[in-house]
């Protein structure tokens, strides 16, 4: 039998095919391993800014608050709105590197949730209680709850914490002296739905593409010019998404905006309550 030119062309062409499909192949592997070594790298960098950060920083607000109680004597008024100063800072510190922290555990698949029945209303009143509640009083912004007082979710209840704390203090930062802000919860079909109104003027480009963005990465966000509350919502987003939800947001046409999401309930068959209006 005689070979053509042609007939012996045809498996070396299929054989350079084939060596091209594997050198993009190994391309791609070795892409993805360095972008794995870059993400661990990433990861251990931010445990160690973590731990070496946390612990001083926690030590200096024990020894603020301290001041603040007057344990090594008296302060006068100009030193005690100083101490106030340098505490909400503290604060704010250590706050900024957990939401860090969270937001790379997140993207490496680490963060874990530990569901259990949880009631709403009395979540948000520990959040109010810790502190949040104070700075709606300092700006004499009108906070009002309606929110069933049997309201009961499936979450975890310290990330739930976190979401309500995050978004409460987005609120209360964005809205004007003497605004207003609502929270509202109420079943929608087998879900709940909870619903944050404040007073802002509106909504910014950059906030809807966070709340748009379908992934969270976070070297993205770390390239963007971020402002503590692009974190602060970036990790709402992150703990909604490990509760099957998703953080929601527009502008109102009566002015303002509302954040929502909703949540599972432990009881699918439960009756919708009628919401009493109660000020806090």
């Amino acid at each position: 039998m005689i070979m053509t030119q042609e007939n012996n062309e045809a498996p070396v062409d299929a054989l350079h095919a084939r060596i091209n499909q594997l050198e993009q192949e190994k391309n791609e592997l070795q892409g993805l391993l360095e972008r794995n070594k870059a993400r661990d790298a990433k990861g251990n960098f931010l445990h160690l800014l973590s731990h070496e950060l946390r612990s001083p920083l926690a030590s200096v607000n024990s020894a603020l608050e301290l001041l603040k109680e007057d344990e090594v004597g008296p302060l006068n008024t100009n030193q005690g709105e100083f101490l106030e100063v340098a505490i909400n800072n503290t604060r704010r510190m250590i706050k900024l590197i957990e939401t860090l922290f969270d937001i790379a555990r997140f993207e490496n698949g680490q963060l874990r949730l530990e569901k259990q029945p949880v009631n709403l209303k009395s979540l948000l009143e520990n959040v109010l209680n810790a502190g949040v509640r104070a700075d709606f009083e300092t700006k004499k912004i009108d906070l009002t709850l309606e929110v069933p007082s049997d309201l009961v979710v499936e979450a975890d209840s310290r990330r739930l914490y976190q979401i309500l704390d995050n978004l409460l203090s987005n609120a209360c930062q964005h809205t004007p002296y003497q605004g207003q802000v609502t929270v509202k919860a109420a079943h929608q079909r087998n879900k709940i739905e909870v619903s944050i109104l404040d007073g802002r003027s509106a909504l910014n480009e950059q906030t809807m593409a966070y709340l748009t963005a379908r992934t969270f990465r976070l070297e993205e966000f770390m390239t963007r010019e971020l402002n503590y509350s692009g974190l602060t919502l970036t990790i709402t987003s992150c703990l909604l998404a490990l509760h099957r939800s998703r953080l929601r947001a527009e502008n109102r046409q009566d002015g303002g905006a509302v954040f929502s999401f909703e949540l599972s309930t432990t009881n699918s068959k439960a009756p919708i309550f009628k919401i009493g209006r109660a000020h806090v």
